[in-house]
């Protein structure tokens, strides 16, 4: 969610603003959980696989 609203926020303008309705709240976080995980195909040794995924997981978490 934190991600979400960091698009939101980033790409929103005082013109273009419109309530979100409650479908809108499920499908955002539904996309983000549709996406592909880059680190669980690539051809690294598991161990950097699983560290390059916890860094990206780490980063896109809300302070």
């Amino acid at each position: 969610m934190a991600d979400a609203a960091r698009v939101c926020l980033a790409f929103d303008t005082e013109y273009h603003r419109s309530d979100a309705t409650e479908r809108d709240l499920l499908e955002i976080p539904a996309a983000y959980a549709g996406l592909k995980e880059p680190t669980q195909h690539g051809t690294d040794e598991p161990t950097v696989r699983l560290r390059d995924f916890m860094m990206r997981l780490g980063g896109e978490q809300g302070a």
